[in-house]
């Protein structure tokens, strides 16, 4: 840790120059509601605030390279809660409106939600639940800090314009003289000096450089004297930093109050934990792409904890993470943990001893600087959105951009016009509404005839004929995403809508993630009714042991009297829906008769007599029987007739066969061999009991010889075969790698 002292101490200085004057900004805003009195004690909170994040944080798990310090949109919180603390009825009467005894129980309230604040981040970090805090929408996110900025910014208007205490800024409309100028004339400097020292002095930092400038400019105007200036920050209170806070904490914690304020706390503290937890994982992220370190978050969430619990012990106010820190940090050589030991001791030196400087500045001028401050740190997104509206053509893409405007604007105006609690319950119900109404029509993927979609059954020329022709009569339905109660219904009214020239709905689960209880009650009905209609209903990529399977078996979907209907694989019943329509169609052998060879597509139009010299073999399959075995030699051709088959390859990493494509009666198979002959490139295994028959190499090359014209028609019928099953086999190809 002492390896670095030259590059830690440069950063720690560096470090503590820029944010003293941002930790007193912020700490201003935490007690503004409290009034001016308190304006001392809030720059002192800030300070100590950031003291403890700099020092404890790292220490308690937090990367070496990580900062925290208090910020604005937190800041706004507790003064928000501040202020309503000081106007509850039930606490004025308590203490018979005595402002300062008000002020002594909102105070509490503030550094207890801070305490609060700490032990949401250490739970949220111990339980490895900071993944589940970035679900939290964006827009909402955005919408409440952008709203508590444009708070913060508001409520410096009466510091900046010079209003006399009890005139509010809505009076300045009716008693224009209530401005003092020359207060809004200093404001202004120091407004100047931040944008003049980010030019022209690079070197100090932009908001301390501005600071310096209008304190000068306002001692200056004070020296012509029988002048009227607004207030300055005060006397910070002196001596060391003491947990005496504690007591007042604990005595909060276990009075009646606790009842009436336990709620305004509670919701001020979730929502700061979230901003400043979603802030800490964030700068820790972009610390990692600096440094090329890999931050714990589970680490980061607890020592930002710790580093706030005993902020609110010492009476400051929490943090968050701090990516400016950072970035100055590591530029300016900081690499161990000295960096935030030196940083911490620099800044308990300004409290100790900067206290009659602090004490000198105007509020006029903290007013002006916090007003840059909060244009700078607000989020610039709704203004893309807003551009983005005028150039966008699509029609769906305008109105998802369109909503999170809205959405962004309406949590903004309801934590400006109501209160933090309804902003962001506001904001959550109506992205959830969204959510659902959206996740309903993105739960169909597509929907694909059955005409344009085939399955990797090989059947012969008549049925794949009229697959082509009538395929339409099923329907292809890809879903995707989660099946659930708030979607469901939108699956019921899609499938009630589809043509009535459909007969079979297949339904594929391929890209679903989670299916609940409402979801399976909804196609139990839609199941019913499509039956009612004459419908056949299929579900496919459901495995066997898949919960989603499970849970279809349990309200009678997969049940054993419905077997033939549930599929683990898609091409399975992609092909039982064409057996389905095949037979309704009229064409549907029998299982249990052979097809006469003369019907085959090797043997088409052949005569008894031809049948009869070609001399071939039949042989009987068991269902799961190997035909042909991969690398045997290539001997001869099989008919089909009767019965499936699988042409299957073996698993690189086991000895399983997986099917390839399936065979249906009429087809032939491993005509190679009358061709070329070699080496049988993959196994042929019986899917159901099937019949086939057998023609070897020798009987053909007989038939070439003594019969030609024979020899020919089966020449010209293989090849007619191979073509028309490279085309087909292509286009399923295609189609399957699109679907």
């Amino acid at each position: 840790m002492f390896s670095n002292l030259r590059g830690d101490g440069a950063a720690a200085l560096n470090i503590a120059i820029v944010s003293v004057p941002s930790a007193i900004g912020v700490g201003l805003v935490a007690t503004l509601s409290l009034g001016a009195g308190y304006s001392a004690l809030g720059a002192l909170a800030g300070l100590l605030g950031l003291i403890a994040a700099t020092l404890f944080a790292p220490f308690s798990g937090a990367s070496r390279f990580q900062f925290n310090a208090p910020g604005p949109a937190a800041a706004g919180i507790l003064s928000g809660l501040g202020g309503t603390v000081m106007v509850m009825p039930e606490i004025v009467a308590q203490v018979g409106g005595d402002v300062d005894q008000l002020a002594a129980i909102a105070l509490n309230a503030i550094f207890l939600c801070t305490l609060l604040v700490g032990v949401l981040h250490i739970l949220i970090g111990q339980l490895r639940l900071g993944n589940l805090i970035k679900l939290v929408p964006q827009t909402v996110i955005t919408g409440i800090m952008n709203g508590i900025i444009i708070l913060v910014a508001f409520y410096q208007l009466p510091w900046l314009l010079g209003l006399a205490a009890g005139v509010s800024i809505t009076d300045v409309g009716r008693l224009p003289t209530a401005i003092n100028y020359l207060d809004l004339a200093i404001g202004m400097s120091a407004v100047a000096g931040i944008y003049a020292g980010k030019r022209w002095f690079k070197r100090m930092p932009a908001l301390l450089a501005g600071m310096l400038t209008g304190t000068v400019v306002y001692w200056s105007v004070y020296q012509l004297g029988d002048v009227k200036l607004g207030a300055t920050v005060g006397m910070l209170p002196s001596g060391l930093p003491t947990p005496a806070r504690a007591l007042e904490l604990v005595s909060l914690t276990f009075s009646e109050n606790l009842l009436l304020l336990g709620p305004q706390i509670l919701v001020a503290a979730i929502a700061i934990s979230l901003v400043t937890a979603i802030g800490g994982l964030v700068t820790a992220a972009a610390a990692d792409a600096l440094t090329n370190n890999r931050h714990n978050p589970v680490g980061e969430l607890t020592g930002l904890g710790v580093g706030n619990i005993v902020a609110a012990v010492f009476s400051g106010i929490p943090s968050g993470g701090s990516p400016t820190n950072v970035m100055l940090n590591y530029q300016s050589g900081g690499r161990t943990r000295m960096s935030h030991v030196l940083t911490s001791v620099i800044l308990l030196a300004c409290v100790l001893g900067l206290g009659p400087v602090i004490a000198i500045i105007p509020l006029s001028v903290i007013a002006g600087a916090l007003i840059v401050m909060a244009i700078q740190t607000f989020d610039q997104w709704p203004l893309q959105l807003a551009k983005k509206v005028l150039v966008v053509e699509s029609g769906d893409l305008r109105r998802n951009v369109c909503f999170n405007l809205a959405l962004i604007v309406v949590v903004m105006v309801l934590i400006i016009v109501t209160d933090l609690t309804t902003a962001m319950l506001a904001g959550l119900v109506l992205e959830l509404l969204h959510f659902l109404l959206k996740s309903g029509k993105a739960l169909v993927r597509q929907a694909i005839k059955g005409s344009l979609l085939h399955s990797n059954v090989v059947r012969d020329q008549r049925a794949s004929s009229l697959l082509s022709e009538r395929g339409d009569a099923i329907q292809v339905v890809t879903l995707q995403g989660s099946l659930f109660f708030g979607n469901t219904d939108y699956l019921a009214s899609y499938l009630e809508d589809i043509p009535t020239t459909v007969v079979v709905v297949l339904l594929d689960f391929k890209r679903i993630s989670d299916i609940d209880s409402s979801g399976v009650l909804v196609l139990a009905r839609i199941d019913r009714r499509l039956s009612q209609q004459n419908k056949y209903l299929l579900f496919t990529s459901l495995a066997a042991d898949s919960d989603m399977r499970g849970l279809l078996e349990e309200y009678g979907l997969a049940a054993p009297g419905l077997e033939g209907r549930v599929f683990g694989d898609f091409n399975a019943g992609l092909a039982e829906a064409e057996n389905i329509m095949l037979k309704q169609w009229g064409y549907d052998p029998d299982p249990a008769v052979e097809m006469p060879l003369a019907d085959t597509v090797l043997f088409k139009a052949f005569s008894a007599d031809e049948l009869a010299r070609l001399a071939l073999t039949r042989v009987e399959y068991d269902a799961g029987a190997v035909i042909i075995e991969e690398g045997d030699e290539a001997d001869g051709l099989y008919v089909l007739v009767q019965g499936r088959v699988n042409i299957s390859k073996k698993e690189l990493l086991n000895d399983h066969l997986v099917a390839l494509v399936e065979f249906g009666p009429g087809v032939n198979l491993g005509e190679m061999a009358i061709l070329g002959g070699g080496r049988r490139s993959a196994y042929v295994v019986a899917k159901t009991p099937s019949v086939l028959y057998f023609m070897s190499r020798q009987i053909f090359a007989a038939i070439c010889r003594d019969q030609p014209v024979i020899a020919v028609k089966v020449l010209t019928n293989i090849s007619g075969s191979l073509s028309r099953r490279l085309a087909e086999t292509s286009r399923s190809l295609a189609e399957l790698q699109s679907y």
